[in-house]
């Protein structure tokens, strides 16, 4: 019984992390906006990888408690799809996008 617990706590934090922060537009053109929702402030590290792992994008910043608004530039990348990598100190989230 305690280890249905755990997968039902488990996949409860997941849906929950996924409410916490949305990425539009997508398809993106000029750049990409993420919006993130933080009990704490901390640094973030925003990175765009091609589907084959390789970096094509990073930058850093500080992200306060509460709701906050990053922009990334996207403008310079082909069009396709990219995995979008935000790390924070306590997770690592991660979303497919498409840049036209």
């Amino acid at each position: 019984v305690s280890d249905l617990v755990l997968q039902t706590i488990s996949a409860t934090e997941e849906i929950t992390e996924e409410q916490t922060w949305t990425v539009y537009p997508t398809p993106a053109r000029q750049e990409l906006t993420v919006q993130i929702e933080l009990e704490k402030s901390q640094q973030a590290i925003g990175q765009l990888f091609l589907p084959d792992g390789r970096l094509v994008h990073t930058a850093g910043r500080m992200l306060n408690a509460g709701h906050n608004t990053w922009q990334l530039p996207t403008g310079s990348l082909h069009p396709g799809l990219y995995i979008l990598k935000i790390e924070l100190k306590d997770r690592i989230l991660s979303k497919k996008i498409w840049i036209e």
